[in-house]
């Protein structure tokens, strides 16, 4: 449904993306055995999603990708591993700090429209028997719940790296696992038996 040259920009992104990966036999394998097994949809399965709008939006796709055939986003020559996330928290993510490796395209910068996302905060609550269901085996609870969380340790963009429960460190991304957040960039208060996660962004940011 979006805007032609919306689908072309992503068109762009994910040939170069999987060209990144095509560069080497491992990188193939994944494509192959994971990626077309989770992400590729045949015919048939457009036919089943979209139902009496299958022609339409098959021929739009297929447009966007013939119209921008062997364009790519490249760095030094080489395709860019071009990242993408829903929203951020009104600044992108530094991939090191994500991935633990440093891409020189892939810095913090502003992007403060994404603050106007309709979805751009969301709410988590859990009582403490829930909280302590899904973080089951990682921590072993013990003392005041309002003392359960210490303050969390964030990057500029706002990526939490370490937060601690209950005196078990954690990153903010396997907090964000555990408990099914829509990010990693969050702040957690406690009232009334509730543990209140506030959510900022959806995805890795960067």
């Amino acid at each position: 449904e979006y805007d032609m040259e919306t689908l072309k920009a992503q068109a762009v992104m994910l040939r170069s993306f999987c060209m990144t990966y095509m560069e080497k036999e491992e990188g193939k394998k994944i494509i192959s055995d994971k990626w077309l097994k989770e992400y590729y949809f045949s015919k048939q399965d457009c036919q089943n999603l979209w139902e009496e709008k299958t022609e339409e939006y098959y021929e739009k796709i297929k447009k966007a990708v013939a119209d921008t055939d062997k364009l790519l986003i490249t760095y030094d020559g080489k395709p860019i591993t071009a990242a993408y996330h829903a929203i951020s928290s009104g600044k992108t993510e530094d991939c090191k700090n994500v991935w633990g490796s440093e891409r020189a395209y892939l810095k913090p910068v502003s992007s403060e429209g994404d603050k106007l996302a309709s979805n751009y905060i969301s709410q988590a609550n859990f009582t403490t028997d829930e909280l302590k269901e899904k973080l089951k085996g990682k921590v072993n609870f013990g003392g005041k719940a309002e003392n359960y969380f210490s303050k969390p340790v964030k990057t500029e963009s706002g990526t939490v790296t370490e937060i601690s429960v209950c005196s078990v460190k954690l990153t903010g991304f396997e907090l964000q696992k555990l408990l099914d957040l829509r990010s990693a960039n969050f702040e957690v208060n406690y009232s009334d038996g509730v543990f209140e996660f506030t959510v900022y962004g959806a995805g890795h940011g960067v």
